[in-house]
């Protein structure tokens, strides 16, 4: 006598924030909690794993950023609260404030997406730049810890806290933390870097996340099991089916 098949597990699927949602929204427990590096937050179109295992794949708006704090809502009604997790970052300090002024300032000349705290800065480790910005006079210790990174200062569309670390709307979404090396990591920290002076506030560089495909309804009916989710990136570690 065969066994009856077990069912397809279950995907939650994610289209829009809670309403409200920000860090600390709304007075309801969540039922999901979702834990990503800075990376992954950055991505508009994401299958991967809640922190109980459950499946979710999220399909937000072109551009958004997720920071801890922040609360999304499934199709089937499901409050998932997300939560930045903890990564390899280098944090910069100072006993002279220009020191930690100029360090932020080669930083951001780079477009290194940078935190900017109270008295210190964070960015996702790279030997490289350890080596530029201690070469200025600051202290740079090597740590695990939750990264946010400083939003744009040219938000558009209100998308302003949501907007990338370098103010262009989703913009490096694929590059990784070794981007810079190829034209910025020979470059002298007092030289004006030439390949971004004459651009203005609001100059892009085109996407680099084009050609996903979006997940379709869930049957209309609000539950969340889709029918499939092609183009979706996969940090499930299983592949996409």
């Amino acid at each position: 006598m065969t066994s009856p098949s077990a069912p397809s597990p279950e995907l939650i699927v994610v289209r829009e924030r809670a309403p409200g949602a920000g860090a600390g929204a709304g007075d309801r427990a969540p039922d999901g909690r979702l834990t990503l590096p800075f990376e992954l937050r950055r991505k508009s179109r994401l299958r991967t794993r809640l922190d109980d295992g459950r499946e979710v794949a999220l399909m937000l708006e072109r551009g958004s950023v997720l920071r801890g704090g922040d609360r999304l809502r499934s199709d089937c009604g499901r409050c998932i609260e997300v939560a930045a997790g903890r990564e390899a970052v280098s944090v910069v300090r100072a006993g002279d404030a220009r020191i930690l002024a100029r360090a932020a300032y080669h930083l951001g000349n780079r477009h290194v997406p940078v935190q900017v705290g109270r008295h210190e800065l964070r960015y996702l480790t790279d030997h490289v730049l350890d080596e530029m910005v201690a070469g200025l006079g600051a202290e740079v210790v090597r740590a695990e810890l939750p990264f946010e990174p400083e939003a744009g200062a040219y938000g558009h569309h209100g998308h302003h806290a949501k907007d990338g670390p370098d103010g262009h709307e989703g913009n490096h979404t694929k590059d990784g933390p070794d981007h810079h090396r190829g034209h910025h990591a020979n470059d002298d920290p007092d030289r004006h870097h030439g390949h971004h002076a004459n651009h203005g506030p609001n100059h892009h560089h085109g996407r680099h996340d084009s050609g996903e495909r979006i997940l379709p309804d869930a049957g209309g009916d609000g539950s969340c099991h889709p029918r499939f989710s092609e183009g979706l990136d996969d940090s499930t570690g299983r592949g996409q089916r």
